[in-house]
């Protein structure tokens, strides 16, 4: 798996439409996580992943998502939009990456963020970006595109997705 797409949606629709399209050319070499299909705990604050190895001490899905993110070399962040920002899971996966930040492991890796507003307002798909696009930075990733939507039409990108679809093969080894 080279690419690893990651889902903040809990239901199969417009977010996973925008994922599939990206996907179209590179779905051999792709996995889609949902994350409201996985367990993660919140965070707990306790630091014991600012040490070395720099793990979370907690047993769920995080653990495997976490060794997923570390052999990607091409992660798709894609979420709705709720309240003007990402999903509550979405937020949540962010919260328990702190020990990759720690270690450093997802620098330079290369990362696309779509997001899909219900309503007409750009902003609100921008502000969902810019939170993705935010955690990506923290964790020194390089974003290579973003691609928001409005009025619950990702359809209307899909020009843009079949693009950055002939793209993504270019950026895995």
């Amino acid at each position: 798996m080279k690419i690893l797409a990651i889902s903040g949606s809990p239901r199969d629709n417009k977010t996973q439409y925008m994922i599939k399209k990206v996907l179209e050319k590179g779905a051999d070499f792709a996995e889609i996580v949902k994350l409201s299909d996985l367990h993660i705990k919140p965070c707990t604050g306790c630091r014991a992943c600012a040490k070395a190895p720099f793990e979370c001490q907690q047993e769920d899905d995080m653990t495997r998502l976490s060794i997923k993110l570390r052999l990607a070399e091409v992660i798709i962040l894609a979420s709705p939009v709720y309240f003007d920002n990402v999903t509550g899971v979405m937020k949540n996966f962010f919260d328990r990456c702190l020990g990759l930040y720690w270690s450093k492991r997802l620098e330079g890796k290369k990362v696309i963020l779509l997001a899909v507003a219900g309503g007409e307002r750009q902003d609100s798909a921008e502000r969902c970006l810019d939170s993705m696009q935010f955690w990506a930075k923290l964790l020194k990733m390089k974003v290579v595109a973003r691609i928001g939507v409005t009025n619950g039409k990702p359809e209307v990108k899909n020009h843009e997705l079949e693009q950055l679809s002939n793209e993504l093969l270019s950026w895995i080894e």
